[in-house]
């Protein structure tokens, strides 16, 4: 009997900024520009996917007179990081 083990690698691409937001279904979206990819490729990601990129997230929500959103953003974040500390 052979065991091999599979290591899965998850690449991680860096965010240039936030160009969009939509509620989708109730959920934050956000249109993300990738360093070094052209912006026709941007995508839309879920908040919960950015907590990399939360201060692009909060300045962008800022700079396009959102605060309200912006300090929902701080205090989802702060919650995810008592609950992944929790366990």
């Amino acid at each position: 009997m052979c065991n091999k083990s599979v290591v899965q690698e998850v690449e991680e691409f860096s965010v240039e900024g936030i160009t969009g937001f939509k509620r989708e279904n109730g959920n934050l979206q956000f249109q993300v520009k990738w360093l070094g990819y052209h912006p026709y490729e941007s995508t839309w990601e879920k908040l919960s996917n950015l907590k990399n990129s939360k201060d692009l997230v909060i300045e962008y929500l800022k700079d396009n007179d959102l605060p309200h959103l912006a300090n929902y953003v701080v205090k989802y974040f702060s919650l995810r990081s008592k609950h992944s500390k929790q366990k």
